[in-house]
């Protein structure tokens, strides 16, 4: 991802307690049809994916959405980055200026 934006968050409360939960939206488009999109969070080096999109159209912008649940994260600081790839195909995977992102990341309670 252009950048690799990234940022620090807290966890308060201990593993069984509470989970994050990683929304994201995202627009991005592929050079060639076929090639499989992924969209993902960081967190210390772990990848968790949110978003997979295999488009069958090249060259036109797709606005995605997913959720993912991150769990077994102890109470802490935690560095984080939005990541993408290429999970398959030979298309570049591309953003221009013209897309954007959004994520968001809760801790929420797993009672």
């Amino acid at each position: 991802m252009p950048g690799n934006p990234g940022f620090l968050l807290d966890k308060e409360y201990n593993t069984g307690d509470t989970e994050f939960v990683v929304r994201c939206n995202y627009a991005m488009f592929t050079t060639i049809a076929g090639t499989d999109m992924r969209v993902g969070i960081r967190i210390n080096g772990v990848d968790t994916e949110v978003i997979q999109f295999l488009p069958s159209t090249a060259n036109v912008r797709f606005p995605l959405c997913g959720e993912a649940e991150v769990t077994g994260l102890a109470a802490g600081t935690y560095t984080c980055e939005l990541v993408w790839r290429r999970a398959s195909g030979t298309g570049t995977v591309t953003v221009t200026t013209s897309d954007s992102f959004s994520l968001a990341i809760e801790e929420v309670t797993t009672t």
